[in-house]
């Protein structure tokens, strides 16, 4: 997303272009239509000149120019890319080997980037090199062409003078215009890195309204069928149907059926055939920011840089603190916020810094169950945990009378012996069984 910042390289390019760009084509065709009126012979000229510095110059040379810049600010991004990975794994690169990695492959991408420019500073040399031969070489032929027609009385001194500054003019433009060109190469470099941002996949938007469950949600899936890029079927013809207010319990042999499982149920990714229902309304016809909105899946370290009050709202000023805090005492975590210098203001880094990871874990929790979502989706963060907050986040998640679907993967039996039923995903048969 760092591609982004090349909207200020695009309004930067376009104010010099639209301001001595334009400036030196106003003088260009103006000069040459008034040499063309002392006679014939400058229309050929005028015309070769366009020709030479046109198109040999600017557009046969201009597009190897135009490629090497594209590819040095793909480099760059690599090189930028890099050094956050850097920053974001300091832990990893502090040790001999990976300070040695870090430098080795820093060194490589900087190469890459150096080479790319060279690749286009060597054409973009040899088009200031044409432009300022052409000022050259016009001057010598206006002064060749004029004396002869002075000589043969076709032209006077005074219109070979006016001549020889209107060209001179003009020729001093173009051959400035090789500052423009630059500006030129990364606006089209930039749009290039614009034009990657708008191409991402994205959510398509559905109008459709959901209707709001009052309750938890019950969970369908109807002759599913998936399989990953590479042709290996995850799912196939698979069914699945949870009632409302259940807490299943997912086991797996591999830990992508169980991730895979989760995506399409939060509606993250499209089967290849089948239908994923919310209480009888299929969830690919419905708007994507409602399902999101009573669905949560957690997975991961999720926080953000920000406070420890704005990653658990985020954004959402109608919950109140007291109920925040109830959470998060009922979670086990508010104790340890408490004993902050700045409390639930604290200053969180990327990942939860100063949280450690199972901390950061329960944050992450807090944060989806603040909102009273009617499914909730959680993969394997549970299975950090100590058996202190374990039990207190279990305890909170299976009360009776919830108002939510459940679904947990876990390796642990003692969370899925907790569990109302058990779906066991496996190589041959994935079957669902009650929990005894």
């Amino acid at each position: 997303m760092n591609r982004f910042f090349d909207t200020m390289t695009i309004q930067k390019s376009i104010h010099s272009l639209l301001v001595d760009g334009l400036a030196v084509i106003l003088t260009t065709v103006i000069g040459f239509v008034l040499i063309s009126f002392y006679h014939p012979i400058f229309i050929v000229f005028s015309l070769f000149i366009l020709f030479v510095g046109g198109y040999l110059v600017i557009y046969q040379l201009g597009r190897p120019a135009s490629e090497n810049y594209i590819k040095i600010s793909k480099e760059k991004y690599k090189v930028a890319a890099w050094l956050e990975e850097i920053s974001r794994h300091s832990a990893l690169f502090h040790s001999t080997f990976g300070s040695h990695f870090a430098i080795e492959k820093a060194d490589s991408l900087i190469r890459d980037y150096l080479f790319a420019r060279k690749k286009y500073f060597s054409v973009y040399i040899k088009q200031i090199i044409g432009l300022v031969g052409i000022q050259a070489l016009a001057s010598a032929i206006v002064l060749g062409i004029g004396g002869y027609l002075v000589i043969h009385r076709q032209l006077t001194i005074g219109q070979l003078v006016a001549a020889e500054l209107v060209i001179a003019k003009v020729l001093s433009d173009i051959s400035k215009f090789g500052k423009q060109l630059d500006s030129f190469y990364s606006l089209i470099a930039a749009v290039d890195k614009i034009n990657s941002v708008f191409h991402l996949p994205t959510l398509k938007a559905k109008t459709v309204p959901f209707e709001i469950p009052k309750g938890p949600i019950q969970v369908q899936l109807s002759g599913i069928d998936y399989s990953l890029a590479n042709g290996h079927k995850i799912f196939t013809q698979f069914n699945l149907k949870v009632q409302a207010g259940k807490a299943i319990g997912v086991s797996s042999n591999t830990p992508y059926d169980a991730h895979i499982l989760l995506d399409l149920l939060s509606g993250l990714r499209e089967p290849n055939s089948g239908i994923v229902e919310y209480n009888h309304q299929n969830i690919h016809e419905v708007s994507k920011e409602q399902i999101q909105t009573y669905t949560v899946l957690v997975r991961g370290n999720e926080i953000f840089e920000g406070t420890i009050l704005e990653n658990i709202r985020v954004g959402r000023e109608e919950i109140s603190l007291i109920t925040i805090r109830d959470l998060l005492d009922n979670l086990g975590l508010w104790k340890t916020i408490q004993s902050l210098p700045h409390g639930i203001h604290t200053q969180l880094l990327t990942f939860g810094h100063p949280f450690d990871n199972v901390q950061s874990a329960v944050l992450t929790l807090t944060r989806a169950l603040i909102g009273n979502p009617k499914l909730i989706l959680i993969d394997g963060i549970l299975d950090q945990l100590p058996p202190p907050l374990l039990n207190s986040c279990l305890k909170h998640l299976l009360q009776k009378n919830r108002e939510s679907t459940v679904f947990i993967v876990s390796k642990s039996p003692t969370i899925l012996g907790q569990m109302d039923q058990i779906l066991k995903l496996e190589d041959d048969s994935h079957s669902l069984k009650v929990n005894p």
